[in-house]
C-alpha cells in the first residue's frame, strides 16, 4: 500500500510518532467520511472529513499512479510561512527527513521521498561543511499565490540562503539549495 521508498524510510516508531502527533492535533476521532476524490496526472488525492470532539478536520491521502500512498496531509493545521521554512531546515541536520518531507506540497511528495531530501542536504553539506545555525528567515513576498522565503543558513565553511517557495496552503513547492555557497 505504501510507495516502496516511503515504506523503506518509515519505521514503526516514526509511524507511531506521526499518529501520536496527529491525535494531539485532532483529538479522538468519532467518525469520518470521504469528502472528495481529486484525480490528476501523477497524483490522486482523497480528502476525508474527520469528526472529533473538538470539531471537523480534513485529512488528505496522497496516491501515485500505481495507487500507492505517497503521503498524507492535514491542511487545517498549517503554520505561518516563516515557521514552515524554519521547521523544514531545522529538521534536516537532525536527520528528520520524514518530518521535513511532511511540509512539502502534495505534488512534491510524489517526486521527493525521505531518502532524496536527505541526499540533497548531504550534498549541500559536502560543499559547505556541517550545519551550524539558521541566521534568519525572511519573507520576500507573495505573488500569484506563491510565497518566497529566504532562509539564511550558516555552515562551518560557508554562509548562504536557501530559497523556499510555499503554496497558498503554506506547503513547500520548491527548495533551491545553493549551488555555489559563499565561503566564510
Amino acid at each position: 500500500m505504501l510507495e516502496p521508498r516511503l515504506a523503506a524510510a518509515l519505521t514503526n516508531n516514526d509511524l507511531r510518532a506521526n499518529i501520536r502527533d496527529s491525535r494531539a492535533k485532532l483529538g479522538k476521532v468519532n467518525g469520518s467520511s470521504i469528502a472528495a476524490i481529486d484525480q490528476r496526472p501523477g497524483l490522486d488525492t482523497v480528502t476525508v472529513l474527520m469528526q472529533t470532539n473538538t470539531g471537523q478536520f480534513r485529512l488528505r491521502l496522497l496516491f501515485n499512479q500505481q495507487e500507492q500512498v505517497v503521503g498524507y496531509d492535514l491542511p487545517d493545521f498549517v503554520e505561518p510561512p516563516e515557521a514552515v521554512a524554519r521547521n523544514f531546515v531545522q529538521a534536516l541536520p537532525k536527520n528528520q527527513s520524514l518530518k521535513a518531507r511532511a511540509l512539502l506540497s502534495p505534488l512534491l511528495k510524489t517526486e521527493l521521498f525521505p531518502q532524496q531530501v536527505e541526499q540533497r542536504w548531504t550534498t549541500l553539506q559536502q560543499r559547505t561543511g556541517p550545519f551550524q545555525q539558521i541566521v534568519n528567515v525572511r519573507n520576500a513576498g507573495t505573488e500569484a499565490g506563491i510565497t518566497l522565503l529566504l532562509v539564511e543558513v550558516r555552515f562551518r565553511n560557508a554562509d548562504d540562503s536557501l530559497f523556499i517557495s510555499l503554496d497558498g496552503d503554506n506547503r513547500i513547492t520548491n527548495v533551491d539549495f545553493p549551488e555555489n555557497p559563499r565561503p566564510n
